[in-house]
């Protein structure tokens, strides 16, 4: 209970001042705080305690001189705590046993065991947290002392750490941006959509670039221009059962249209499309999709893997037989701006490959009043040169307009090189194929140079020049080479290689070239100068096609191509392609969509419903805006 206004007796004192009890008081060794054992002998009478005492053990002695004065904690409590007076009111007798005497008297103890009546604190002397010494740890007193190991650890852990977050999310960014190199686009775009880097996942069941079934003394290759090869990409075709439609496949996706640009028989269906026995098998046969009577398949590698520069082949069994004419089988590449088949794509940029200002970039390649020059209006049966709108992203762009760059002022297109197309040759009663490269703007009647200097035959008796040059769609710079019917699907079977290499370097533009080959050889070569400026049309220098190049493998069925002898056709009829391998210069590796001299990711993003949407045929159609050209003086 609170001890207010009354007395304890001296146990009680003792207690609280630790005397009694194992120094556990409150009060406890507070020496100076109360009076001596010698003055309290006259404030009142203590008992006489045994020191052998069991009920109070060593504690239980009082000395009468003792001051306590080795006690450490002596001045933690005030001295006001005893030197409140007051008055004895009641007398308190204390329990004792036969050897103690009882107290005579008492003394004046006003809240003795509250700690919340304590007003201050005295400092106690040996408590350096409390009682701070700033010279506690200096050698000198100074106040500073420069030469601490202690300090400068701590100093210098705390810069590393500094550092190590600054390296963290400054330095490694930085570093990064520098040392990486930019990824092109490689394909892997049909994971789940476009892959924004190109980049081709790590995934299981995925395949790379280079098809694991690919023997490795197939690896390598000899240019004709005497460069080391290297096989950047095969598809050897192998797994039993692969399907290609839209997402199945990380780089060939097989579509659903009817080919209307060259008025096709067929419908193109993934249904078509399989592998089987180790090859890829497309397959036409009788079926009625709205007014077409047949099916067959078309497989692309649009936005998903392209090559610039190189070689490609492509080892193919061909439909039917070689000396019955009306299968039209196709193994061809196109620049990536256009997608084959989507007719908005293709207008304005199929098979432009050119870089030059000048008329032929025009409507009809005739002046803005469709006047000029004479050669455009004049050279053909029917009067005009060309049909074609105009190139769309010419190097005559105004700055600001829509242009995939790099610049404004870089003439952009969609050309197309073809490593078969095959016919009949009814005067050797076999197959043949016709391996070409389309050009626009033209030359005049399509009178593109083959003589010596411009192209080369290495075997007269198997190829020849084709005596089809063009139209009105396109220049078709073009040999043929007679196969007979050995890879044919219906004599023996056997399977054909077909291919072609070409220089697409834009720093040599005047000695690029594109080589033919048919079943490992040489068939014939067209140089740059085939194609080269045209002072009778106004045009300049066409290009070997510098643009990234998709791949495209067909199965159709046109008049407009051959005569289709639909009496001896057999049906079910199978083009099956064995593999497809692209070998690139060691020196000089360029595959993917999105090279950074000629971009199309941008704006095919920019104009996906072009993109997407086969049943659009002109650009306008969907809003977007023909680019306004500084040869009409629009800019």
């Amino acid at each position: 209970q609170a001890l207010n206004n009354s007395t304890v007796d001296a146990d009680t004192v003792a207690v609280a001042r630790g005397e009694l009890g194992g120094n556990l008081g409150p009060y406890a060794q507070a020496a100076e705080i109360a009076p001596s054992r010698s003055n309290l002998s006259s404030i009142f009478t203590a008992p006489i305690m045994q020191n052998d005492d069991s009920r109070y053990g060593r504690y239980s002695t009082i000395s009468t001189d003792t001051e306590y004065k080795d006690n450490p904690y002596r001045n933690s409590i005030p001295v006001e705590i005893l030197q409140q007076k007051q008055d004895v009111n009641q007398k308190q007798d204390i329990n004792t046993n036969d050897n103690i005497t009882p107290l005579k008297s008492k003394i004046p103890f006003k809240n003795v065991l509250f700690w919340d009546n304590l007003k201050d604190d005295t400092d106690m002397e040996d408590d350096n947290l409390h009682t701070f010494d700033p010279s506690y740890n200096q050698k000198d007193g100074s106040g500073f002392y420069p030469f601490s190991g202690r300090g400068w650890l701590n100093a210098g852990l705390i810069t590393i750490l500094i550092a190590a977050l600054l390296m963290l999310f400054a330095g490694y960014p930085i570093l990064s941006r520098f040392r990486d190199t930019e990824p092109v686009n490689d394909g892997g775009y049909n994971l789940g959509g476009i892959n924004a880097t190109g980049q081709v996942p790590v995934l299981p069941g995925v395949r790379g670039l280079v098809d694991e079934d690919t023997p490795d003394s197939v690896k390598h290759r000899v240019g004709t221009d005497g460069k080391d090869y290297k096989l950047v990409f095969s598809d050897e075709f192998e797994q039993e059962g692969r399907s290609f439609f839209p997402g199945e496949d990380p780089y060939f996706e097989a579509v659903n249209l009817w080919y209307w640009p060259t008025g096709d028989m067929e419908w193109y269906t993934p249904e078509q499309v399989r592998t089987r026995d180790g090859s890829l098998q497309l397959t036409m046969d009788e079926h009625t999709v709205g007014n077409l009577s047949y099916i067959s398949g078309m497989v692309q590698s649009w936005n998903k893997l392209c090559f610039t520069g190189g070689y490609i082949e492509f080892s193919i069994q061909l439909p039917g037989r070689g000396d019955v004419s009306g299968f039209w089988p196709g193994a061809w590449t196109m620049g990536n701006l256009g997608r084959p088949g989507y007719g908005a794509t293709t207008e304005g940029t199929w098979p432009y490959s050119y870089d030059s200002c000048d008329v032929g970039v025009m409507p009809n390649q005739t002046n803005e009043a469709g006047t000029a020059p004479q050669g455009a209006l004049t050279s053909n049966d029917g009067g005009q040169l060309s049909v074609l709108p105009g190139q769309k992203i010419s190097k005559c762009t105004c700055p600001g307009e829509d242009h995939p760059g790099p610049r404004h002022d870089v003439g952009r297109g969609s050309p197309e090189i073809d490593a078969l197309e095959a016919q009949t040759d009814y005067q050797r009663e076999g197959g043949a194929v016709s391996q070409s490269s389309q050009f626009a703007p033209f030359d005049f009647a399509y009178d593109w140079r083959n003589g010596s200097g411009y192209t080369d035959i290495y075997d007269r008796s198997v190829t020849e020049i084709n005596s089809y040059k063009g139209g009105v769609y396109q220049e078709a710079v073009s040999g043929v080479s007679f196969l007979g019917n050995d890879a044919y699907e219906l004599t023996e079977q056997e399977f054909m290689t077909f291919g072609f290499e070409y220089s697409a370097d834009p720093k040599t533009r005047d000695s690029n070239y594109v080589t033919w080959f048919v079943d490992d050889e040489k068939s014939w070569t067209m140089h740059a100068a085939s194609v080269g400026p045209d002072e009778r049309v106004d045009v300049g220098q066409r290009l070997v096609s510098e643009e990234p190049m998709s791949i495209i493998m067909n199965f159709g069925m046109a008049e407009g191509f051959a005569q289709v002898e639909i009496d001896k056709l057999q049906f079910p009829a199978t083009m099956s392609i064995d593999y497809v391998r692209i070998y690139q210069p060691e020196d000089n590796i360029n595959i993917g969509c999105n090279p950074p001299d000629y971009p199309t990711t941008d704006y095919i993003n920019d104009h996906l419903e072009a993109y997407q949407n086969n049943n659009i045929t002109q650009w306008e159609d969907l809003g977007y805006s023909w680019p306004k050209s500084s040869l009409n003086g629009d800019c």
